[in-house]
Formats: structure tokens, C-alpha cells, sequence
């Protein structure tokens, strides 16, 4: 689980750096709400890999909830992937 957390970080961590070369170099208009899907998805994250890492130190319950938290996101980024992907392929534009 510990290597999937770390896989969804880094993906994160690379959208977001995508996002803002976008914005700087023009091509995306930059929108408040992205910065703050972008920030709560990074902040969950790293939360949720820190308990990962602690594993050993936390409850069993807080481990429960640590792993369904880090589903969740593994499966958000596959929907944001899949609706990127169309969006692109079908060539639509989406303004938040």
C-alpha cells in the first residue's frame, strides 16, 4: 500500500507542477478552484503517506481509515486520468 500512496503522491505532485507551467506559459487560465483541489488533494496525501509510514504507531482503526482514505484517492486520480484522457481524445475544452 505504502508504494501506491507514494505513486498517487508523485502523480499529484506532477500535475500540480504541470498546472502552474500551463498557467505561467499561458495555456491554462489559471482558476482558484484548481489551486484548491490541487492543494486539499497534496494535503490528503501526504497525510495519508505520513500514517502509512507510521503504520507501526497508530490504531488499528486509524490504519482502517488510512487505507480506505488512500483507495479513495488512488481511485480519484484513475477517474481524473480517464476524464482527462476523453476530454482530450473527443478535443473539449472545460473552463472551471
Amino acid at each position: 500500500m505504502r508504494d501506491v500512496l507514494v505513486n498517487v503522491l508523485a502523480n499529484l505532485i506532477a500535475a500540480a507542477i504541470i498546472y502552474l507551467v500551463a498557467v505561467a506559459a499561458g495555456y491554462v487560465t489559471p482558476s482558484a478552484f484548481a489551486y484548491v483541489v490541487i492543494f486539499a488533494l497534496f494535503l490528503t496525501s501526504l497525510v495519508n503517506l505520513v500514517i502509512e509510514l507510521l503504520r507501526s504507531r497508530v490504531t488499528e482503526r486509524t490504519q482502517a481509515i488510512n487505507d480506505l482514505v488512500g483507495r479513495v484517492l488512488a481511485g480519484i486520480s484513475i477517474i481524473a486520468m480517464a476524464v482527462g484522457i476523453v476530454l482530450s481524445l473527443l478535443d473539449i475544452e472545460v473552463s472551471l
